[in-house]
């Protein structure tokens, strides 16, 4: 039996829509969500769903009985938060007697790292390498859905997308090929494996920009500016002290190399290579953005 964490969230979903489309017949497919109001929508791919909230352990126990697979798909929040809450769902799983757990996990896990997320990830994984069940990381790369979205509110402003980034460039990869990997490493009876899962190329944020323009047909141009800048910019957008220290240690991380590689993991997982930039940019959904519109006579959605 499989279950997956997160069915209603973004990733989770497509993850679960892919394992339900490519699992064998008659394998038992159980759907996970913090909130059962999702279910009706979730029961058309799943043959179960089931309430997991992990700041809820109580919960767990119901939900990962009978469970021999398990996609943990990591969640957003606070730093100890998140940690505390991926302890929570790997302690419960381990006490229902799950044999094989897959988590996903981040690109750049390096102790060296100065990003807090590298920390949140690394010590989940630590966690999970410790225990006795088998075992799979995927550490998805940089979401290309998040900087084409940063991007695309740049060119509806001013046109100019600002970043601590220096000079970089990036394995950015699309959620939906991310999705795509983890249903095959799911399906899968590999194990003792952590799959680094990169892009098809390493993209600087100027050519990302140069890329956007070109497809959407807005001008929009990249400036790299300090830390303390972007910390200027963050702090006028109302975000809170510590999501803006994590922007700003991500963004180290980024100039300092530790997000600046390419793999063949995901072609190695999938059997094909992924959406390269220019493919993927038409599939987001990016807001009101539309190829010939002026950028100052595009209204934000």
């Amino acid at each position: 039996m499989i279950g997956i964490t997160g069915a209603s969230g973004y990733l989770g979903g497509r993850i679960l829509r892919s394992v339900a489309a490519q699992r064998p017949a008659g394998q038992p497919l159980i759907a996970m969500t913090r909130r059962l109001a999702n279910a009706a929508e979730l029961k058309h791919f799943a043959d179960d769903v089931r309430q997991a909230d992990f700041a809820a352990p109580e919960t767990l126990d119901l939900a990962f009985r009978g469970i021999d697979t398990l996609l943990i798909v990591s969640v957003e929040g606070r730093d100890e938060e998140r940690i505390r809450l991926h302890r929570n769902a790997l302690q419960a799983a381990l006490a229902r007697g799950v044999r094989r757990i897959l988590y996903t996990s981040f690109f750049d896990v390096d102790p060296n790292s100065p990003s807090s997320v590298a920390r949140v990830h690394r010590m989940m994984e630590a966690d999970l390498m410790s225990s006795d069940v088998d075992w799979v990381m995927l550490r998805d790369g940089p979401y290309a859905d998040n900087f084409a979205k940063r991007v695309a509110e740049a060119a509806r402003q001013d046109g100019i997308f600002r970043m601590a980034a220096g000079e970089a460039r990036l394995p950015l990869i699309g959620r939906a090929d991310l999705a795509e990997a983890a249903a095959a490493a799911v399906l899968s009876d590999r194990s003792q494996v952590a799959w680094r899962l990169s892009g098809a190329e390493l993209l600087g944020c100027a050519e990302l920009c140069a890329a956007f323009s070109e497809t959407f047909g807005l001008s929009v141009r990249y400036e790299a500016i300090s830390d303390d800048e972007q910390a200027t910019d963050l702090q006028r957008q109302g975000l809170r002290t510590d999501l803006i220290e994590r922007r700003i240690a991500y963004g180290r991380a980024i100039r300092e190399g530790y997000m600046t590689s390419l793999t063949d993991d995901f072609q190695d997982l999938v059997g094909r290579q992924p959406m390269r930039i220019r493919d993927l940019l038409p599939t987001l959904d990016l807001g009101a953005v539309r190829q010939g519109v002026p950028t100052n006579e595009v209204k934000a959605s």
